[in-house]
């Protein structure tokens, strides 16, 4: 803890470049919370290094410490909620990435149950993120239907003057576009291009 403390003071603003010493000592001295932080830190760090198999260590080492016994964590906290469902959106993210769907799937099905009922945008993304994974498994009809999912959740009091949700709908368009072309549909594309 005393080594942590140190690193923290030394660095200030810039944590997160010695993220992961700081992870390690805050788990040494059983502080999962901070361990935590860290840990999140220094996976996403490595991710925007392009840096995958150790961002995944990290982000794992991240969840598995809050699964772990006596963690004395309060997940009814709103910040650790959030670390928890970005931790497995990213964790998710890198799996796509390495060709392993079928995990990345339910990764983003168990975040998508823990989105709260307000963040519907969030649960648009992960619906669309499923999708992809069932697209990359040639599962197309699922992916269709997660599209659909998406789009349902979406229309729920759309607003397309909103830039994101207008993004949203482009990119559900684009990716059902994208199946019914390795269908060889030619409606359903000509459907999605008149949308």
């Amino acid at each position: 803890e005393d080594a942590a403390q140190a690193l923290e003071s030394l660095f200030g603003d810039n944590c997160s470049e010695v993220a992961v010493q700081l992870a390690h000592h805050f788990t040494q001295a059983e502080q999962s919370d901070r361990a935590i932080e860290y840990l999140y830190q220094a996976g996403c760090e490595a991710h925007r290094g392009l840096a995958n198999t150790e961002a995944r260590s990290h982000y794992q080492a991240a969840l598995d410490t809050m699964d772990k016994p006596g963690a004395e964590l309060d997940f009814a906290d709103q910040h650790f909620r959030q670390i928890r469902l970005d931790i497995r959106i990213a964790l998710a993210d890198i799996l796509v990435l390495e060709g392993e769907f079928s995990e990345a799937r339910t990764l983003y099905e168990v975040a998508l149950e823990t989105v709260a009922a307000g963040e519907r945008l969030q649960a648009v993304r992960l619906h669309s993120r499923i999708a992809t994974t069932h697209e990359r498994d040639h599962q197309h009809e699922l992916a269709l239907l997660s599209l659909q999912q998406a789009a349902e959740r979406l229309e729920d009091g759309f607003d397309d003057s909103n830039a994101e949700e207008l993004h949203e709908w482009i990119t559900i368009r684009a990716s059902r576009l994208w199946l019914y072309y390795w269908q060889a549909d030619l409606e359903g594309m000509a459907q999605v291009i008149e949308e």
